[in-house]
């Protein structure tokens, strides 16, 4: 009964965290650029400038996650406890694999309900990289982002929640990185990509293999892959596709071939708890609003 109630204090104290957070991420972006436009809007004509907001955004965020969970390092041993390459290597086709299949899923129903709200659909990834420079993608989106929230959620929020079961931490900090999002085109690849690295962060208890691993799916699936794809040489479009269909063989085949190792890592990992112990309390009932808030926002803006 104690452990219930230490749970259910722990998930509802995260939910709050991760409420508080992403209010944080988002009044950081609109009331920064509310204030640029309004006090000093000559400098909205440095190139620099929105990324200098949007890392600001990160901060308040990962510091007030930070805050409100307390940073306190399990001392538990994993297999390495560091970096493994071995790791790394077979998770990345198996992450790139489920993100290109996973986000047609996204892309579909997000454009399912732009058109039921009268809208074009536009896809927030590629309006994010769109008319932007090579080195500033490759700073925002393949070193920044990935860095401050392998530290949200995978450090922060997972070693709050794995003492109560290390299989619905790993669920529900996956479950958090693809809400965080905040749209539906990116939540199922989000949610499959947070998953496993949760998973790389329990077997090896640190958060730097699953860093490097998170940059790697950000460099080929925002940078590399996209820019060979678009490019105007013919050559260069076909390393793209192959690319692509290299990485989905080689991550489909993994799966099938280590499916036995996943489900023995998986069910080693302990029992779930009940949907009631982790998300029926005030603190995820908030975050999921703001969520839901968001994502609704992302189908009509």
């Amino acid at each position: 009964m104690n452990e219930l109630r230490g749970a259910r204090a722990a998930y509802s104290r995260a939910g709050a965290a991760l409420f508080v957070s992403g209010v944080l991420l988002v009044l950081t972006q609109y009331l920064g650029s509310f204030l640029t436009l309004r006090f000093a809007p000559s400098l909205n004509d440095y190139e620099w400038y929105p990324y200098l907001l949007l890392l600001a955004a990160y901060a308040a965020a990962a510091l007030s996650l930070r805050a409100l969970l307390g940073a306190k390092r399990d001392t538990e041993s994993g297999e390495s406890g560091g970096f493994s390459l071995k790791l790394c290597a077979s998770a990345l086709p198996v992450c790139m694999f489920l993100s290109y299949v996973l986000s047609l899923a996204g892309q579909a129903l997000d454009a399912a309900l732009s058109s039921l709200a009268g809208r074009e659909y536009q896809n927030p990834v590629q309006q994010a990289v769109e008319g932007e420079s090579a080195l500033a993608i490759l700073l925002v989106m393949v070193i920044i982002a990935p860095v401050i929230e392998e530290y949200m959620f995978r450090r922060l929020l997972l070693d709050a929640l794995k003492p109560y079961s290390k299989a619905q931490a790993a669920i529900s900090s996956a479950l958090a990185f693809a809400l965080f999002h905040f749209n539906l085109s990116q939540f199922f690849y989000a949610f499959a990509a947070g998953l496993a690295l949760a998973l790389l962060a329990l077997k090896t208890n640190s958060i730097v293999t699953g860093t490097v691993l998170h940059m790697l799916i950000n460099f080929f699936g925002a940078l590399a892959v996209p820019a060979l794809v678009s490019a105007s040489s013919t050559a260069l479009n076909n390393i793209g596709l192959w690319l692509m269909a290299g990485f989905s063989a080689a991550g489909a085949y993994l799966i099938i071939a280590k499916r036995k190792k996943l489900l023995d890592f998986w069910r080693s990992l302990d029992g779930l708890l009940s949907l009631r112990e982790k998300y029926l309390n005030g603190g995820f009932f908030a975050f999921f609003a703001l969520c839901l808030f968001m994502f609704v926002l992302s189908v009509f803006e």
